[in-house]
């Protein structure tokens, strides 16, 4: 439901982990077309794969917010069961 209920974030351990947080609004299925084209046109170019963390499921979101590797600019989460 929007708009949800305020959650708590400690502003120090954003800092100290260097998270980002980023709050997406709006985009359109296109956007995503463009992202997926921008991705594979580029897949030899940039190592995607050793920037983005391995999708994990909706139930471990929790475990994407602690850096996992050492170079893992982004962590991705699916909503299916991985």
């Amino acid at each position: 439901m929007t708009p949800g209920p305020p959650i708590s974030v400690d502003p120090e351990a954003v800092v100290r982990n260097w998270w980002a947080i980023t709050g997406v609004h709006n985009y359109e299925p296109r956007h995503l077309s463009q992202a997926v084209v921008f991705l594979d046109a580029t897949q030899g170019r940039y190592p995607w794969a050793e920037v983005i963390d391995t999708p994990v499921p909706l139930a471990d979101l929790a475990r994407v917010l602690v850096p996992t590797r050492p170079g893992i600019l982004r962590s991705s989460v699916t909503p299916h069961v991985c």
